[in-house]
């Protein structure tokens, strides 16, 4: 039972991973992997695309990953103070 959850676990880091990189390649500016990573290896500043990722995209992708953790956070918090089952 324990491996099951460690394997859901790291399901669920795999995909928000992938989550986060796509929304990091998604836009109007369409972008590939190989602009991606160069925008974190060698940042360069006059680059357009670069500057999209770092200021727009990446900002975006981070805030909604805290955003959905915090609501599930609350969430489980409430199912812990309300006593339901489907918690336990």
């Amino acid at each position: 039972m324990k491996s099951v959850k460690i394997g859901l676990l790291l399901l669920f880091a795999v995909m928000l991973g992938c989550l986060f990189a796509g929304s990091l390649l998604l836009g109007r500016t369409p972008m590939g992997w190989e602009t991606l990573i160069d925008a974190f290896r060698a940042y360069d500043e006059t680059s357009a695309e670069h500057v999209i990722i770092h200021t727009e995209r990446l900002a975006r992708a981070i805030i909604a990953t805290v955003t959905g953790g915090a609501l599930a956070v609350a969430g489980a918090l409430m199912q812990a103070l309300t006593r339901n089952p489907l918690a336990s």
